[in-house]
């Protein structure tokens, strides 16, 4: 501990400890995250959850008393609606940050600043992007939360969802996909540019103090972190959100008894959602739990989940997901994706119609290859399905990982893929069963035109 406290800027340590003394001085809020919410008229208690949007492990032990709250709890909802996941992704694919930097900055800051963006980005400084900035702290960011040891596939909301899914539960959105697709959509300020140009995103220090102070449940200090955050790092206008969320909370409560779970900065301070809901006229009460446990050895009182069979526009296909597909805009080809928010997994279907040929295989493959050109490819096969011949392809992208399998037969090419943070989740068992469950279907009128001849 001595050794990290050596490592803090001296700014930010000043900062803390001045936050912190100030937070002492007033009446300390409980040391817990889960918030019971009751009075003014509601009939059913719901809870408010703070969550902290990581993936290690540590944070993975739950106490008792939350696992009570969602079971006795009607509807489970998170910030955005989780069956909405599948949209968001596909509407995000559609978004280019295309805005030059360099109109961005004053002068002088872009050429301070210019030598540092054409090493992080391989460009010229003129021509570097918003998107350029933001696949750099991306990739870096996807890293850190899926690499290494001591690591769950996904965070703390998306595994909760998995199994209110299968107490079926009413699953329900504070907020609408557009207004956090907006947040998304924001231009890039120069603060930003700074932030992530400087890579001051890569700081360790800031974010183990944060976790430490989440696995404390401490609120007041972590609010005092998130008020000393780092110049530049997103802050999402996290007040001006929290009043239209308490309202929302009001309005679905009164419907059903409901286990809200928000990003743990929502909670926290005189803007945060227990004090505006407390101003409502809601009894908010803190709840503590009696034991922790991982979240492994917990079993859920629940129903197996079935998959769905997705059947594409362009009658080339079947196959199984977990859930309903959404559409992809692109120019070449049908394109739909499903994104599994409780594994991180991305499952993408494409088909492109055409006449059939021998050639068609070699074609599509190429296209492929052109389309992985910036990737490393791991492995690669031949296969077959219902005897027509494909390719397998593993490769892996910006710290991402793929398996690609692409068939080219009569009535178009079928080309389906599995992104993943992780190279072992490429074979686990819901990629292999879905992979397993791709039917490819041939056009009646050339079997027709085969048998006869």
């Amino acid at each position: 501990m001595k050794q990290l406290l050596k490592t803090i800027p001296a700014f930010l340590l000043l900062c803390i400890l001045f936050v912190s003394t100030a937070f002492s001085q007033k009446k300390q809020t409980p040391k817990t995250l889960l918030w019971k919410i009751s009075g003014n008229g509601l009939t059913e208690t719901s809870y408010l959850y703070g969550a902290h949007y990581i993936t290690d492990k540590e944070i993975f032990s739950i106490g008792d008393s939350v696992y009570a709250a969602i079971k006795n709890s009607a509807g489970y909802v998170t910030e955005m609606n989780m069956d909405s996941m599948s949209y968001a992704v596909s509407r995000l694919m559609e978004f280019k940050r295309e805005k030059l930097i360099s109109g961005i900055l004053n002068k002088d800051d872009f050429q301070a600043l210019s030598a540092k963006m054409e090493r992080i980005t391989g460009k010229s400084a003129l021509k570097v992007t918003e998107q350029d900035l933001f696949e750099y702290s991306d990739t870096w960011i996807q890293k850190e939360m899926f690499g290494g040891g001591n690591k769950m596939n996904t965070f703390v909301h998306a595994y909760f969802y998995k199994h209110a899914l299968s107490m079926n539960k009413w699953i329900g959105g504070i907020e609408g996909v557009e207004d956090h697709l907006n947040i998304i959509r924001q231009p890039m300020t120069s603060e930003r540019v700074h932030y992530i140009v400087s890579e001051k995103f890569k700081n360790p220090t800031y974010d183990y103090l944060l976790k430490e102070a989440y696995l404390k449940q401490d609120l007041n200090l972590l609010d005092s972190l998130i008020n000393t955050k780092p110049p530049g790092m997103q802050n999402d206008f996290i007040a001006e959100r929290n009043i239209n969320m308490a309202e929302r909370i009001n309005q679905i409560s009164r419907q059903k008894n409901s286990f809200f779970i928000v990003d743990v900065s929502h909670l926290t301070g005189e803007d945060g959602l227990i004090k505006l809901l407390s101003k409502k006229g809601f009894s908010i009460d803190p709840v503590f739990s009696n034991q922790y446990i991982q979240v492994d050895q917990y079993n859920y009182d629940e129903n197996s989940t079935s998959w769905n069979t997705y059947h594409d526009e362009d009658d080339l296909y079947k196959i199984s997901l977990p859930g309903k597909p959404a559409s992809v805009p692109n120019e070449d080809m049908n394109m739909v994706l499903y994104t599994d928010i409780t594994s991180s997994l991305n499952y993408l279907i494409a088909t492109k119609p055409m006449e059939f040929s021998e050639k068609s295989q070699d074609l599509f493959t190429a296209i492929v290859m052109q389309h992985l050109k910036a990737n490393e490819i791991l492995k690669e096969n031949d296969i077959v399905n219902q005897n027509i011949n494909g390719k397998e392809i593993f490769s892996i992208e910006n710290d991402l990982y793929n398996r690609i399998q692409v068939f080219a037969q009569p009535g178009g090419v079928v080309w389906v893929m599995v992104i993943a943070p992780t190279k072992e989740q490429l074979n686990s068992d819901e990629v292999e069963k879905f992979f397993q469950s791709l039917q490819l279907i041939v056009p009646e009128v050339l079997i027709i035109d085969s048998l006869d001849g």
